[in-house]
């Protein structure tokens, strides 16, 4: 849509064996996944890494007032990503970090990507964790980030400790659906959420840490 989007590409060493692109998770940015990138690039896989917008070097500058909404990261950014990577000659593949293994079934360009593995992809929803990361969680999403987001005009992850500065737009959106036992596909604002995900033929490899509280 004519944003600018920063990048990061890792030419394979040796011989080709495809491409694959890393889709990180909310708030972070391109940097954490360096030295996995810089593996798979020593591996043959010519391996992309990318800021979404609004954060790290795809951010404005300033966060106030800039309009965008969660799904932009996955419709906009990545697939822009996965197009920029795909080729007809070598298979392309996804990595995709909390946030990024979501994005897989809203990518409109899903298809060109022959395998995906997700790491720590859960819903979000209080009631899944264990009681007092849940009340914890709770006191983040209905006191402490509706005040200091008001007061700023975006969501100060950073201030808080927990990654990068969010846009407002994903801020609201990712707060409604972490409301929701199943995530997005019980919002009733977005129905066709499972019909879309119902789409995608990509096989898929998940996997979880068993310490990881929000996405158990």
């Amino acid at each position: 849509d004519g944003y600018q989007i920063a990048a990061t590409r890792f030419y394979a060493e040796g011989p080709l064996h495809g491409h694959l692109i890393m889709a990180g998770a909310t708030g972070v940015r391109q940097e954490f996944y360096r030295r996995f990138a810089e593996f798979a690039s020593r591996r043959g896989f010519t391996t992309l890494t990318l800021d979404y917008r609004g954060i790290g070097r795809s951010k404005p500058a300033s966060l106030k007032g800039f309009t965008m909404n969660f799904t932009d990261w996955a419709t906009l950014d990545l697939a822009a990503g996965v197009d920029a990577m795909a080729d007809d000659t070598v298979p392309l593949f996804m990595a995709g970090h909390s946030f990024g293994g979501h994005a897989l079934g809203l990518l409109p360009n899903h298809h060109r990507i022959r395998g995906c593995y997700v790491f720590a992809t859960g819903s979000g929803w209080h009631g899944w964790m264990p009681t007092l990361e849940s009340l914890r969680v709770r006191l983040m999403w209905n006191l402490v980030l509706p005040l200091v987001t008001r007061w700023k005009g975006y969501s100060p992850w950073a201030m808080l400790g927990m990654g990068e500065d969010l846009p407002l737009g994903v801020y609201e959106q990712w707060r409604h659906w972490c409301t929701f036992k199943h995530y997005f596909f019980d919002d009733p604002a977005v129905p066709h959420m499972a019909e879309i995900f119902a789409q995608v033929k990509t096989p898929i490899v998940a996997a979880n840490a068993l310490d990881d509280l929000w996405a158990l």
